[in-house]
């Protein structure tokens, strides 16, 4: 099971490397990730006040935009949409 894993990781590793023309630590992606949340400011509306290269490529790298600060439910929901879509 080990064999499996350390696979996988080197996988994403390489993705991730295209997608930045870098190789970041497993934990500087896992910490890129974890600040990326949305603040609700109303409603309806979201504020996304953190954005790096690292997350702007590896959002890029799996196709969807996250670009604004600010974001509808609705577009919140299509992005959503996007990420849980199996990938051919």
């Amino acid at each position: 099971m080990g064999h499996f894993y350390e696979r996988a990781r080197h996988e994403r590793a390489k993705v991730v490397e295209k997608a930045t023309g870098t190789r970041p630590s497993d934990g500087a992606v896992a910490e890129a990730l974890r600040n990326m949340t949305g603040h609700r400011l109303d409603a309806n509306v979201y504020h996304f006040d953190y954005r790096t290269d690292l997350t702007d490529a590896l959002c890029s790298c799996v196709g969807i935009d996250l670009s604004r600060e600010a974001m509808t439910k609705s577009q919140m929901n299509k992005v959503m949409s996007v990420v849980k879509k199996p990938r051919s």
